[in-house]
């Protein structure tokens, strides 16, 4: 994991959550390399003790909240998730910290500049988390979490 260019913009923020360090680490590697999301910042949410990834599927839609999880994580419980959810009611896309450089961002600082100013336009849902496994052999699956009860048919299909 060192010797990975994404290593770099990681290793402070993996630091504080030891515990969750292969997660965010392989998160961040799906979301920005695999499924090129844009706009990936990492977030301590309040004193949860959970740290987080923010970003976008694309430029329209609006931020979202991945929490990362090990396939044998057992401490995701509905108290906690209770803890999260309020947490995330109570932020905006305001409150988070810059966007992360991507692992292939050509270096564009133009770029950047623009990417923080529609940032400021930009609205975070607050309704839905999403959760992501990642198992031992790396693989991640994402999970959405909506607050509340849906029935099949009031969920979009994306």
């Amino acid at each position: 994991m060192n010797s990975d260019p994404s290593y770099p913009i990681l290793a402070d923020f993996i630091e504080k959550f030891p515990l969750q360090a292969g997660c965010i680490y392989s998160t961040y590697t799906d979301l920005a390399l695999s499924q090129q999301w844009e706009e990936i910042r990492l977030h301590e949410l309040g004193d949860s003790g959970w740290g987080v990834l923010f970003g976008r599927k694309t430029t329209e839609d609006s931020t979202r909240m991945v929490l990362p999880l090990h396939f044998h994580a057992n401490n995701l419980t509905p108290k906690a998730l209770k803890t999260i959810y309020k947490l995330l009611n109570q932020l905006s896309v305001a409150d988070l910290p810059p966007i992360l450089p991507s692992p292939h961002d050509d270096g564009d600082e133009a770029a950047e500049d623009d990417k923080e100013e529609d940032a400021t336009q930009n609205t975070l849902d607050t309704k839905t988390i999403y959760i992501s496994i990642v198992t031992p052999d790396s693989s991640v699956v994402y999970y959405k979490l909506t607050q509340g009860i849906k029935k099949p048919d009031d969920i979009p299909d994306e």
